[in-house]
């Protein structure tokens, strides 16, 4: 059996960005990203989730874009808003698009999480 395995970004690891992913069981028990000829599906907080095996074939992109600076985002940004980007700008720019939705929903969940924490103390 030939598993391509990605590691989880920290940004990634929470249950909550598995949106609409269908619930599977957990194969490794370890937080990552795992490819078996057609079956992808991402393992985090000892659950499993299956997702498409196109996505899986773009997270290098989604990698690539979440360790960029802000300046470089900025500039990539503002060449997108000027319409004279190439091909694989608009790529990047989508990207980075994607990269900043899923930190917003890993940091809504995060603090959604917190706020039961404390309720459930009081």
């Amino acid at each position: 059996m030939n598993t391509k395995v990605l590691k989880l970004k920290k940004w990634m690891q929470c249950s909550s960005i598995a949106g609409g992913c269908r619930e599977t069981f957990p194969v490794f028990n370890r937080n990552g990203i795992y490819l078996i000829r057609n079956r992808s599906w991402f393992e985090v907080d000892g659950k499993a989730y299956l997702f498409d095996k196109k996505i899986f074939l773009d997270i290098p992109g989604f990698y690539r874009a979440s360790e960029l600076d802000y300046r470089k985002i900025n500039a990539i940004k503002s060449i997108f808003e000027n319409k004279l980007e190439s091909v694989e700008q608009r790529k990047l720019y989508w990207y980075i698009v994607q990269v900043e939705n899923f930190r917003k929903y890993f940091r809504r969940g995060k603090k959604y999480k917190e706020e039961l924490r404390v309720e459930n103390k009081s």
